[in-house]
């Protein structure tokens, strides 16, 4: 799962989170045929199976070099907030929260 932390918030950084390059489990895949669905939980179902990180972009090649099977997702920048972007567009999603016990 992709999770976007709130420390945007007090960094007064942003992320643009590109939509279909999040990488999907074949299970989900299995279960949600369509991909909106398939995205819906893998940006807020609260199962985490990846580990999401930054990289300055001058270390993009060497991660690329050090861990080959890594999906870049997105990029920081001043925005101030998080967009999510889908083929090129920008999208408008409901954001929705997991619920523990």
């Amino acid at each position: 799962m992709v999770y976007i932390f709130c420390w945007f918030t007090y960094s007064n950084k942003g992320a643009d989170i590109y939509m279909d390059k999040i990488p999907t489990s074949q299970s989900l895949k299995k279960i949600f045929k369509e991909e909106n669905k398939q995205l819906k939980f893998a940006l807020f179902g609260g199962e985490d199976y990846e580990l999401v990180f930054t990289v300055s972009e001058q270390k993009t090649e060497l991660i690329k070099k050090l861990i080959p099977q890594v999906s870049y997702i997105g990029k920081i920048n001043s925005s101030k907030e998080v967009r999510y972007f889908h083929n090129g567009k920008e999208q408008k999603i409901q954001r929705w929260g997991f619920k523990h016990f």
